[in-house]
């Protein structure tokens, strides 16, 4: 049962990093506005409220929303706490999450790796108590 464990965690983590390098990939090419400056506090805030924008077509469909769900809960291992219809999101805790710590943190999906980065469009929002800032490229504050 172990090996059996083993092997899906492994599987799991190939398809995260093709993910994350596809995911990278798809980016638009953007110099945002805003850089990111400051560190982590290690609370683990973020990862209790990791937020995913899915395409207008997947929002649309109940389907195509609940397929992404279940991609993120059997790829991330992420649970889905929130369906906002305003803000068209969904919003997920991770599972590795261990006493307010990752617990895979060497392997962490990119998602995670990533976080916070700076939108190419408008003024980023951060998570309250985060210890990262966002700086104006421009003026530096």
């Amino acid at each position: 049962m172990a090996l059996i464990s083993r092997l899906i965690e492994l599987l799991r983590w190939g398809i995260r990093v093709v993910d994350g390098v596809l995911s990278q990939l798809m980016q638009v090419p953007s110099h945002p506005d805003y850089e990111v400056a400051g560190a982590c506090k290690k609370r683990g805030v973020c990862c209790q409220n990791i937020v995913v924008c899915p395409s207008s077509v997947v929002w649309k469909s109940w389907v195509g929303r609940k397929v992404q769900i279940l991609w993120y809960r059997l790829v991330y291992r992420f649970v889905c706490r929130v369906e906002d219809d305003v803000d068209q999101v969904l919003v997920f805790r991770c599972l590795y999450l261990k006493g307010g710590l990752c617990s895979i943190y060497e392997r962490r999906p990119h998602i995670c790796r990533d976080y916070p980065a700076a939108r190419a469009f408008g003024k980023p929002e951060l998570l309250s108590g985060c210890g990262y800032v966002y700086r104006n490229r421009d003026r530096g504050a």
